[in-house]
């Protein structure tokens, strides 16, 4: 667990304010890359590499994984 979520927050501590920018739209908007482009006036070309460079799927699935790990943690418990 500490792991992934040291994974996490190495690659989180690595974004820049645009990356930040880009992903809050993206979040805002459903993880839709088209409407994040529409609303910031650039391409989704360039909304889909924001993601990539900052290794977005990566840290999404991180998180993910730990949530996963914590309810199954929790569940055991019960």
């Amino acid at each position: 667990m500490n792991t992934i979520l040291s994974l996490a927050t190495a690659l989180k501590s690595k974004w820049s304010a645009r990356q930040k920018e880009i992903m809050y739209a993206y979040f805002t908007h459903g993880e839709n890359q088209y409407k994040t482009a529409e609303e910031l006036g650039i391409g989704q070309s360039s909304v889909n590499k924001a993601l990539n460079t900052a290794k977005y799927y990566t840290y999404k699935t991180a998180l993910r994984d730990a949530s996963h790990f914590l309810i199954q943690d929790i569940e055991e418990d019960e």
